[in-house]
């Protein structure tokens, strides 16, 4: 109790988030009910990064979403009733948010990421970026390194989910690996010349570029509403990654994109709570990351991750996050 009370805790927290103090320590906690998140994107992914760090005792957490909810949003969203169909995602999701932990202020914003200006990320210590284009995952990830704010970004395309993080910071990071979402989809990924070892060869990557590209042709993610266009799709998607990696057909068969259309609760929870759960492991003094990139593999039924690097040069790059907010960031 002297170690709870000379962080600043205060009894009732210590009582509150005991078992918590008492896996992660005093310091995390203290330094979890000074934190401000913006979670944005609010389906299932986004529920359940929510849940996971409400419950954890954070200072506050906005959830940010202009879509309404549809009938489909309820089967993987569990703050959602079916009385919200029609209803603002974000404010739909607020009540049951609250609920959860009355010490933590949550709030429901309506925006667009895209209509907020430059300025307005930097009141956050934390964001958590869903259910969002590639362009738009690009240019919040480009305001996070220019506030030095973390950025965790997550989705889930059926059964198969990834994760990406940016801590812009040097402390648990090697420079050489804070690199940007853009740098992730430039990676050169090599499959394994060992004829051994290439059945146990992970084409995770080249599921999340095929899925990643599906996104920025469609503006949405592979839908069993229109499965027989969207299989054509990814099929051509899967032939020009494989030319492109030069990699042999075996090594991504087209199971693996059988099962990547809509949105899967339990996905939606793994890779929700993979993404909480390093949210507060880089607030810990010892926390390294291994990776910077995560995928959940349905098939394999394991979460691997892949480390990218790139050469930090200094460069000019404008952030365009609309007509009347543009600046310079040096990456």
């Amino acid at each position: 109790m002297n170690s709870v009370e000379q962080n600043n805790i205060t009894e009732e927290e210590a009582e509150l988030y005991d078992r918590q103090i008492r896996l992660w320590g005093a310091n995390v906690q203290k330094a979890l009910r000074n934190l401000k998140i913006l979670v944005i994107g609010l389906k299932g992914v986004a529920a359940e990064i929510s849940k996971n760090l409400i419950l954890s005792g954070v200072k506050s957490i906005t959830m940010m979403d202009p879509e309404k909810v549809v009938e489909g949003d309820i089967n993987s969203q569990y703050f959602f009733y079916p009385e919200d169909v029609g209803q603002n995602r974000a404010q739909a999701s607020l009540k049951a948010a609250q609920i959860l932990n009355p010490n933590v202020v949550v709030r429901a914003d309506m925006s667009s990421p895209l209509d907020k200006s430059i300025s307005y990320y930097s009141n956050f210590d934390v964001i958590c970026v869903t259910n969002q284009s590639p362009e738009v995952i690009i240019c919040l990830n480009d305001i996070c390194k220019l506030y030095k704010i973390k950025f965790f970004n997550g989705d889930s395309f059926g059964m198969f989910g990834y994760i990406f993080e940016d801590l812009n910071e040097t402390e648990h990071v090697n420079p050489q690996e804070q690199v940007s979402f853009q740098t992730a989809l430039n990676h050169k990924w090599t499959p394994n010349t060992s004829i051994k070892k290439r059945k146990y060869e992970d084409p995770s990557y080249l599921i999340f570029k095929i899925l990643i590209d599906f996104y920025v042709i469609h503006d949405r993610k592979p839908s069993r509403n229109t499965y027989e266009h969207d299989s054509l799709t990814l099929t051509k998607l899967r032939k020009a990654i494989l030319n492109k990696f030069n990699v042999e057909e075996d090594i991504l068969p087209m199971e693996y994109l059988s099962n990547v259309y809509g949105e899967f609760g339990p996905t939606c929870s793994i890779i929700g709570a993979m993404i909480a759960q390093q949210v507060v492991k880089s607030l810990s003094d010892d926390f390294v990351s291994p990776h910077n990139l995560y995928f959940f593999n349905h098939l394999r039924c394991q979460l691997t991750g892949i480390t990218v690097s790139g050469e930090l040069i200094s460069q000019k790059k404008e952030i365009i996050i609309n007509s009347e907010n543009v600046v310079e960031l040096e990456v």
